[in-house]
C-alpha cells in the first residue's frame, strides 16, 4: 500500500491573522509551507470540532503550542502526532498578514 501525500491550501485574508480552516480528521498533518511575503514568526494551531466554535491547542504541560516560523519561504516539518484525533484545524499568525492574501499549503498524509 502506498503513501499518499495531500496539499491543501489555507489563505489568510490580506489584514489578517488568522487563516481558512480545514478537515483534517482522517489526515495526518505532516508540515506546513510558509509562503514568501509571511509577516509573522510563529503559527498557531487551533482546533475545532464543527468549524464554528474555535479552540486554542496546548500541550500536556499547558504550554500554548506553536510553531516557529524561522524565514519565508519555508517548509516546516510538524510531529504528525501532535495533531491526530483534529477534526478541523486553523493556523493563526503572531503578525496580522499585510500585502493581500497568503497561502499556507499544509501537507497531510492520508489514511
Amino acid at each position: 500500500m502506498s503513501v499518499r501525500y495531500l496539499e491543501r491550501d489555507l489563505v489568510i485574508p490580506d489584514g489578517s491573522d488568522t487563516s481558512a480552516s480545514d478537515k483534517i480528521s482522517s489526515s495526518l498533518v505532516v508540515g506546513i509551507r510558509v509562503p514568501t511575503g509571511f509577516l509573522g514568526t510563529s503559527l498557531t494551531p487551533e482546533f475545532s470540532s464543527d468549524d464554528v466554535t474555535w479552540d486554542p491547542v496546548y500541550d500536556d504541560d499547558g504550554n500554548a503550542v506553536a510553531v516557529v516560523v524561522a524565514a519565508a519561504p519555508s517548509f516546516i516539518y510538524l510531529l504528525p502526532q501532535n495533531y491526530a484525533g483534529f477534526d478541523f484545524i486553523r493556523w493563526v499568525s503572531d503578525a496580522a498578514e499585510t500585502g493581500g492574501p497568503l497561502t499556507l499549503k499544509m501537507i497531510l498524509r492520508a489514511e
